[in-house]
Formats: structure tokens, C-alpha cells, sequence
């Protein structure tokens, strides 16, 4: 076994070492038979019966946005229409202070190309 180092994706090779004997061939095949083999090399879409699901991955818990319920009446069908809208949480203003303005001829000067 052995990996393709030329190949920008991972390739993996196999390579016999040798044949098998008579023997091997022999012992190999009346294995294959088992049920625990037919088992390992079983391709299968179907959900296993006796496998509990993977944990599904959770998000730490944050505070909720605040749920302002409104209430209202539908001129066409008189019929009150409920709906829940979320508010949006307000950020911190984090504004930096503006730098100190510079009187615009020195800028200009100090760009003069000429000496």
C-alpha cells in the first residue's frame, strides 16, 4: 500500500506482495463465507437500526433578541392577524475619535514634487 506523492489529491495504491498459496486461498475463502465479513464489506444507504444517530453539533446559547407581538385587524377579512416580529439587538457604538484636521495648504506642500 502506498500513497501517490505526485498528486495534488491523496491517491492510495495497492500492490500485491505475492500470490496466495493454496492454503491461504483455502482458509480466505471459507472466511469470506461468515457473516461478520459479508457484514464489514456490505454496501448499505439505509440507516442502521441498532446505531444511535450522530450528536448533532450545538451552538453556544446567547441571549435572545426580545419578540414584540403584534396584533392587528385585516380590513379585507375582519379576521385578526397576529405576528410576532423580532427586534434587533442594538450594537455598541464604538466611534473613534476623528484626528486632529490639518490645515489642507501644508498637506498640499509636503506633496510639491518640486524641490
Amino acid at each position: 500500500m502506498r500513497f501517490d506523492i505526485n498528486s495534488a489529491t491523496p491517491k492510495l495504491f495497492f500492490k500485491a506482495a505475492r500470490p496466495l498459496t493454496e492454503d491461504e486461498y483455502n482458509s480466505l475463502s471459507l472466511r469470506a463465507e461468515t457473516p461478520e465479513v459479508k457484514a464489514l464489506v456490505k454496501v448499505s444507504f439505509q440507516p442502521q437500526a441498532n446505531v444511535a444517530p450522530a450528536a448533532t453539533p450545538r451552538l453556544p446559547n446567547k441571549a435572545k433578541a426580545p419578540v414584540v407581538v403584534v396584533e392587528e385587524t385585516d380590513s379585507d377579512t375582519s379576521e385578526e392577524v397576529v405576528e410576532e416580529v423580532v427586534q434587533p439587538k442594538k450594537r455598541d457604538s464604538k466611534k473613534e475619535e476623528p484626528a486632529a484636521k490639518k490645515n489642507l495648504a501644508s498637506v498640499l506642500s509636503q506633496w510639491d514634487d518640486e524641490e
